[in-house]
């Protein structure tokens, strides 16, 4: 590792809370990860190829809601 370099930890982040918006043609999913002061991420199936994988992820919270 090149002097001066920190390194970082990598690995699958936990998702503390999920908010999820549908909208007509798109499903905006809000993730707000654990340990990283608050980080915030959004996945838009608008602008992503994921359409797939966010309806699993909120039909998965919706269901440990109930």
């Amino acid at each position: 590792m090149p002097k001066g370099k920190k390194h970082r930890a990598h690995g699958p982040a936990e998702v503390l809370v999920v908010e999820a918006e549908e909208f007509p043609s798109a499903v905006i999913v809000e993730l707000w990860h654990k340990n990283t002061k608050g980080k915030r991420e959004f996945l838009d199936s608008r602008r992503y190829d994921v359409a797939e994988e966010i309806a699993e992820l909120v039909l998965a919270v919706a269901d440990e809601q109930r």
